[in-house]
């Protein structure tokens, strides 16, 4: 972060007021069990980072306090680590660097009004220059009435929600409230597809038509695509038109979920949600818009809906990796964030910790002080801040901050954090992660056979993965499954 120094609070705000952190940190280690935290060292360290950003007390309440208490110790554990092995900040100054911009990022909205220019652009940069009213009065604006209704009455009559809310252990008595809204736009042009205008050409060898009868079949045919066409290009342009006017960017999602003002938002774009509401309009569907397009397009649905009812997301998109990998996870696994889906499988086959298993045995996927404490045990408390900053790359690429890409750069990004964690394996969990990465690659090779192993794992995942799936290349060599491929392995 540039001007940090100059930033640096004044010397009566060094101490933070009426707040024993040293007593909060021993009642997280006995409620988790991350006993660690209880290290007085370290908590001296979170202490001074604390210190040095004017970190209020209200930082370390609730329960996304815990989590961001973790993520806090995990910093002052590095500068433990980094101050006994006699770096400083002349020294070291990339590390010194990074704690302090993670410490901005776990705290932003907690810290001493010295820091309020940086947090304001730092929060403008991601989120947009408008304000929560704003926003609501371009989703009225854009707002499709008839397609909230028909969606809402789907939702309703097939249950399309049912499955999820299962999953999460929700009921209608725990179930928080959130407001539908399908917005009169599209996504991009390869998701305005599904339905076609309802009019078909004439066969003009059809016998049974005279040919003027055919040549009003075919006006009307062409005024009926003409008119989907135009349709079409209006909810493109409608889609441009929104993201400038709702957030100032040019990134258009399909669907997402936006708490303003205290109200939840789950919206939903025209093209996807009339294809779920009108799906069983066989006279207007697509011949190529099958029951597994309508399967995937429910689960854009039912992957907004788990962000509803809960979020382990903390601010800065710390830990939205995890939210994604929960959302996915409840929503049955239909759609996107491969690099997040293979960060997570990075860890459980080094760690053995699948985090999938631990969400499915907690209600609604878990407390952010429960999956974030569970997490920090499997991977240990220093790289617990290095996990949480692991960006997707949707994210990375359009709703972060300058800060948010400078410290995923700083730690290497996501084969920064898988080296790091095999590097942190002692010699019987390094033999572990082998017996793991083995494991996999039989069930793999037995499933879909060598060439597909090759193509599917070794090929397409190591776009997303380059350091995890270099282990598994390297264990897959070991079996004899595959030899070495001196281009590959560089």
């Amino acid at each position: 972060m540039k001007n940090t120094e100059q930033l640096k609070p004044s010397a009566e705000n060094q101490e933070v007021p009426d707040f024993d952190i040293h007593e909060h940190f021993n009642s997280l280690s006995e409620r988790t069990g991350l006993e660690v935290l209880g290290d007085p060292e370290i908590q001296k360290a979170a202490g001074i980072l604390g210190s040095e950003f004017g970190i209020k007390p209200e930082f370390y309440e609730g329960d996304h306090g815990s989590a961001r208490s973790m993520l806090l110790f995990s910093l002052g554990s590095k500068m433990v680590k980094a101050e006994k092995s006699g770096q400083n900040p002349r020294t070291q100054p990339e590390l010194f660097e990074f704690l302090a911009d993670a410490t901005l990022l776990i705290a932003q909205d907690y810290v001493d009004e010295h820091f309020e220019d940086v947090v304001m652009e730092m929060k403008q940069e991601a989120n947009g220059p408008f304000s929560d009213d704003h926003k609501i009065a371009v989703l009225e604006k854009y707002r499709s009435e008839e397609l909230t209704d028909a969606l809402n009455e789907r939702i309703r009559r097939d249950d399309l929600l049912g499955t999820v809310r299962d999953k999460l252990g929700i009921t209608e008595e725990t179930e928080k409230p959130f407001e539908l809204v399908v917005l009169s736009k599209a996504q991009d042009d390869l998701m305005v597809y599904g339905f076609d205008s309802g009019y078909d050409f004439p066969v003009w060898s059809d016998e049974d038509k005279t040919y003027d009868q055919k040549v009003e079949l075919a006006r009307q045919a062409s005024d009926e695509w003409d008119n989907k066409d135009t349709w079409e290009k209006g909810l493109l342009k409608r889609g441009k038109e929104f993201s400038q006017e709702f957030d100032g960017g040019d990134e258009n999602y399909m669907a997402f979920v936006s708490t303003l003002n205290g109200v939840t938002y789950l919206c939903m774009s025209a093209d996807t949600a009339e294809k779920i509401a009108y799906s069983d309009d066989i006279e207007h569907r697509a011949n190529h818009y099958t029951d597994d397009d309508f399967v995937q397009d429910v689960a854009i649905l039912n992957h907004e809906y788990v962000h509803t009812q809960s979020d382990l997301r903390l601010d800065n998109l710390l830990g939205v990796n995890i939210e994604e990998r929960r959302a996915e996870f409840f929503s049955g696994e239909k759609l996107g964030y491969q690099d997040i889906k293979s960060l997570f499988q990075d860890i459980r086959l080094a760690t053995g910790f699948d985090i999938t298993k631990t969400m499915a045995g907690l209600p609604n996927g878990g407390s952010a002080e429960q999956v974030y404490s569970a997490l920090g045990l499997a991977v240990g408390i220093d790289m617990l801040v290095d996990v949480t900053l692991a960006v997707p790359e949707a994210y990375y690429s359009n709703q972060s901050s300058a800060v948010v890409r400078n410290v995923f750069d700083q730690i290497g990004g996501y084969d920064g954090v898988v080296n790091q964690l095999y590097n942190s394996l002692d010699e019987n969990q390094r033999s572990d992660a082998e017996m793991r990465i083995d494991e996999m690659i039989e069930k793999v090779v037995e499933s879909i056979g060598v060439e597909s192993f090759r193509d599917s794992v070794l090929g397409y995942r190591s776009r997303l993965s380059k350091a995890g799936t270099a282990k598994i290349r390297e264990r897959a060599v070991a079996l004899g499954i595959i030899t070495v491929d001196l281009k590959e392995a560089a």
